[in-house]
């Protein structure tokens, strides 16, 4: 319990190594301090005076906008309780999902996933990525047959075995060597990669975004129930029963397509690793991150509003949130304002650890430490450090500023609902993808269950990768007055369709390869006594 709690450490373990450990050191720190907030792009932080002006007159501005609307006429979506709190309606969007449009893909025929697996790999060569390997041995991509064999079979939680067992084409060794030689996380991401960057080049998906100078993502996750020992997985009455489980964590961007996901315990709460995915793709940031309600921390705010990402949850039980101001609450209801801070902030705390605050976040710019190992520790210690208070508090002023908008403005309500409905929808794909084995995680360690976990999001990458060419396909053949009117219509949720898809295999009914007659032995059969019930 003193190792969990951060009351003792270690040096030898990296995962119970006290919280300094993980920062950059503070002799680099001191004598590069101006060159590391320039490199980590928050040269605009460097001064808590300067900053502390800009959020004030911000949240000031904020609070003056949105109780203006609520005096008037402008917000009729928030209505006033008795107990002077406020509760909104968000109108609901036209069906953004609707039927298949079976008349779009191909209706005589399913595509064999393995169809799909091989024109993808042709077009982004998206195999390439599996010829690099962590040994001397020779640096050359696999087969391509085996190499698709080896992602369904772990992509799809058929296990290589299983596979091998109903695929007589391949042999069971020739897979696993494949797996445990080429399939490196690090290879894994690669070929996502490249995927990914083919995809993003595609004309259709800028016709999906909302703006095309704004990049809007969200992140949710999965629970699985866990069919082997296994120290990553915790048990959850809610989810599993029982038996224990893992969460699958995964990141969609507006355009439908999955950037990220990672495999964490159940019992660990998301919050924690919602940084990961998003500063793993630092060259391609997200401008607006969304998370449901249980994706958010006060800390979670204060982070990515120093990372310059807008993050957005939707907030459920609005009225149970806090409001925090720089001012006193005296200050604002003077003012006739209606929406009322609860409580003042201490600005002292933040000054007193700013320097380090600054430090934590270049920490997690420069990729230095993975946030989910560095949030961890810090929430792990048995009394609230110095520094995780200093970012609460800087965290409630920013998602007191948010909150302001969201209960302002039905669009953002409506955008952040409009994005989560994505991240479900990729959760279908993924249920779909994930159809083996009863849909439980059979890898006891978590290196293991993350390079299932990226197999499958490959597979799911390559099928949106597939539907938006055929889809682009399929608008470029038509006539130029009809294209327009026909991609008015399409849903970006079309680029997630899978029912045209054969991800279950092949039946073979044919005479040739059954024996003539039934392998059992009637006889034998007939004359067998079962043997008597002991007493």
């Amino acid at each position: 319990m003193a190792i969990k709690s951060g009351q003792l450490n270690f040096t030898c373990c990296y995962q119970y190594r006290a919280f300094e450990h993980y920062l950059l050191p503070a002799a680099q720190w001191a004598k590069q301090r101006e060159a590391l907030l320039e490199q980590a792009g928050l040269s605009a932080w460097r001064d808590f005076a300067t900053v502390q002006t800009t959020l004030q007159a911000q949240l000031q501005a904020q609070f003056a906008a949105t109780n203006a609307h609520l005096s008037g006429a402008d917000n009729p979506h928030a209505h006033r309780t008795p107990a002077g709190r406020y509760r909104l309606t968000t109108p609901r969007l036209p069906a953004e999902q609707p039927r298949l449009p079976a008349h779009l893909f191909p209706r005589h025929r399913v595509v064999p996933l393995r169809e799909v697996l091989t024109s993808v790999a042709r077009l982004t060569q998206f195999d390439t990525a599996f010829g690099s390997l962590p040994s001397k041995h020779a640096r050359t991509p696999p087969p391509l047959s085996q190499l698709l064999a080896t992602l369904v079979g772990l992509g799809c939680n058929l296990g290589l075995r299983r596979l091998a067992q109903v695929a007589p084409q391949v042999d069971e060794a020739a897979l696993q060597r494949l797996a445990s030689t080429h399939f490196s996380l690090d290879n894994l991401r690669q070929a996502n990669e490249l995927i990914l960057d083919f995809t993003r080049r595609l004309r259709l998906r800028e016709a999906f975004r909302l703006s095309p100078d704004v990049l809007r993502s969200s992140s949710d996750g999965q629970k699985y129930d866990l069919a082997v020992d296994s120290l990553s997985g915790s048990a959850s009455f809610k989810y599993f029963g029982n038996r224990r489980g893992l969460t699958a964590y995964s990141y969609v961007d507006e355009t439908l397509l999955v950037f990220d996901s990672t495999v964490f315990s159940a019992a660990d709460r998301e919050a924690t690793h919602l940084l990961d995915g998003l500063l793993r793709h630092a060259v391609r940031p997200t401008d607006v991150h969304s998370t449901d309600t249980h994706g958010y921390t006060e800390v979670i705010f204060a982070v990515t509003r120093m990372l310059g990402i807008a993050y957005e949850p939707r907030i459920r039980q609005l009225t149970n949130q806090q409001l925090y101001s720089w001012e006193p609450v005296a200050t604002h209801r003077q003012l006739g304002q209606t929406l009322l801070p609860d409580a003042r902030i201490d600005p002292e705390r933040i000054a007193r650890h700013w320097d380090e605050v600054l430090r934590l976040v270049v920490t997690l710019k420069l990729r230095h430490s993975e946030a989910s190992r560095l949030f961890g520790r810090l929430n792990s210690y048995a009394r609230q450090h110095p520094l995780y208070r200093a970012l609460k508090e800087l965290g409630r002023l920013v998602k007191t500023e948010f909150l302001l908008r969201y209960v302002d403005q039905v669009e953002l309500r409506q955008r952040i609902h409009k994005q989560l409905n994505k991240g479900e929808s990729a959760h279908r794909l993924a249920h779909a993808v994930w159809h083996g084995r009863n849909q439980e995680f059979h890898a006891a360690t978590r290196s293991e269950q993350l390079v299932a976990e990226t197999c499958k999001r490959l597979l799911m990458n390559a099928i949106v990768c597939w539907n938006y060419l055929h889809l682009s396909q399929h608008l470029a053949q038509l006539p130029p007055e009809q294209q327009a009117a026909t991609l008015a219509t399409l849903s970006p949720f079309a680029v997630l369709s899978y029912r045209h898809l054969n991800l279950h295999g092949e039946y073979d009914f044919s005479d040739q390869p059954l024996p003539a007659e039934a392998p059992f032995d009637m006889d034998l059969i007939a004359t067998w006594q079962p043997p008597s019930k002991p007493a």
